[in-house]
């Protein structure tokens, strides 16, 4: 026999004792060998990331390279590509030679007999002696393409929908030239494979021959509620759920889940904003779906604070579709949410849509509402900034309105009171979109935050609108906000009449 018939792969980033593994890989090795029934039949793959290689050498004892335990042979392979249990483990099915490949994990334990007992679910490959002929049988007697599904501890629905305990032909391997797929890290990468092989067997490509009643041993925290390690932490933190889920979802056809970042500069929340960020991010989470992510920021200085959380977003490890601006003396509702990114859903060529509120008119003799000023309006070719009124609203055909629609098309202005934004709005401007522009004509010879980030986003060809629906409170010590109808529901900027 110049050929193993069982290939165990098992990839570790466990190559030093810890606490919650005081042997690391080792333990799991030492179950599988005991438990086999023939494992001169079987060889035994170690794969480490290049990082640990040296730590694994020194680690494990010489004595074991080459033959340990009566292995058909063990080896170590080093993964030279990325550092994660998908790379790990293909670095493994391509170094082995077995017929069969069985994937080994550090919290992984098998059954008494595991080797027999996968052995004898392919009774139609081998013949009915099985218990005591299967050590002679010689690789060519296995052909086709099988996948042979074991129960992992998990539910019945969740060992189908994972494929982890089990075994696949090499054929398998063969037709795609991996076990786990690389567009994958590590999470939903089972979901994918197993997906896969239902495919295949729809499609005559393969068969899935499901042995449950075979337990293995999963001794993961999710099953155990014991608590996560580094590498657990690692592998199961929220980016890589998320990536993983999004990777999976193209890939199958599936609806994919949209990310947002919500973006909060500020040094005190008063009450009434922190119940309504709550209502807001159940929202968020539980209707939209969305995996919504909270940047806090305060300085005393406001460039500062939007220029990190701008960075914070951009190197943030989940790539976030939208970015929503609420300040802390500002609020907004769930039904005003839906309608901001309704916007952005039905007008991809926007690259942001705002809300606003009203703002104090400095003016102590201008009783008139139409002089009180919005957090919105249009901006000059020279920084100067025309507010909209009520008749710029009135202009508006629908309930979107940008500079295109008004008389003066010229760049357009919000400030950040309530600022819904497309992924691609920070990438190509950059976190320093928010540092002020310095020119002699302008006031005070800088300008503010807002106005720097839409001149230099009019620079770069962005398209903005304030949709006028969402009126956000503007609350300060006092309420800064004329008085009008209160809007209804069948009606959009006809309600901003004057009382």
């Amino acid at each position: 026999m110049t050929k193993p018939l069982i290939s165990l792969l098992h990839p570790t980033a466990r190559v030093k004792p810890s606490e919650a593994f005081p042997r690391g890989w080792k333990d799991a090795h030492d179950a599988w060998l005991s438990r086999a029934d023939h494992p001169e039949r079987i060889e035994y793959i170690v794969a480490v990331h290049e990082s640990r290689w040296q730590e694994y050498t020194d680690e494990i004892a010489v004595a074991w390279q080459g033959n340990m335990g009566g292995w058909f042979r063990f080896i170590g392979v080093q993964n030279r590509k990325r550092d994660c249990v998908v790379d790990q483990l293909n670095a493994a099915a391509e170094a082995s030679e077995g017929s069969l490949l069985m994937g080994v994990m550090d919290d992984f334990y098998p059954p008494r007999h595991w080797d027999t007992l996968i052995i004898e679910a392919l009774p139609k490959i081998i013949g009915p002696n099985v218990k005591a002929g299967w050590p002679e049988v010689e690789v060519p007697d296995f052909e086709g393409e099988y996948v042979i599904v074991c129960s992992s501890g998990a539910t019945p629905e969740r060992d189908r929908e994972l494929m982890i305990a089990g075994a696949d032909l090499r054929k398998r391997f063969e037709r795609y030239g991996y076990l786990l797929d690389p567009d994958f890290e590590s999470m939903y990468a089972d979901n994918w494979r197993a997906f896969q092989a239902r495919r295949d067997e729809q499609e005559g490509l393969c068969n899935v021959i499901e042995r449950l009643d075979i337990q293995f041993d999963h001794r993961h925290p999710t099953l155990t509620n014991t608590p996560l390690d580094e590498v657990y932490a690692l592998q199961n933190r929220p980016a890589a759920y998320f990536n993983g889920y999004n990777t999976f979802a193209e890939k199958a056809g599936l609806k994919r889940q949209r990310s947002l970042a919500v973006c909060l500069p500020g040094e005190e929340f008063r009450s009434e904003w922190v119940s309504r960020w709550t209502m807001l991010f159940g929202h968020l989470t539980q209707v939209h779906q969305l995996m919504t992510l909270p940047f806090f920021a305060h300085s005393s200085n406001v460039y500062c604070t939007r220029i990190e959380l701008a960075q914070g977003v951009l190197d943030s490890p989940i790539p976030c579709d939208f970015s929503l601006w609420i300040d802390d003396d500002n609020t907004l509702t769930p039904a005003h949410f839906d309608m901001l990114l309704r916007d952005l859903d039905e007008h991809p060529e926007l690259d942001g849509v705002v809300g606003w509120c009203w703002c104090d008119n400095h003016q102590a003799e201008a009783i008139e509402a139409q002089k009180w000023t919005m957090s919105v309006g249009r901006q000059g070719p020279n920084m100067e900034c025309y507010r909209f009124t009520l008749e710029d609203f009135k202009k508006s055909d629908g309930p979107l309105l940008g500079t295109d629609q008004i008389e003066s098309p010229d760049g357009f202005w919000s400030g950040f009171p309530c600022v819904l934004l497309r992924r691609r709005v920070l990438e190509m401007l950059g976190s320093g979109v928010f540092a002020p522009v310095f020119r002699e004509d302008v006031k005070y010879k800088f300008t503010g935050e807002d106005t720097a980030f839409f001149w230099r986003a009019r620079e770069a060809g962005l398209k903005f609108a304030v949709d006028v629906r969402v009126q956000v409170p503007h609350v300060k010590w006092r309420v800064i906000e004329p008085i009008f109808n209160l809007p209804k529901a069948d009606k959009s900027v006809e309600v901003l009449e004057l009382v």
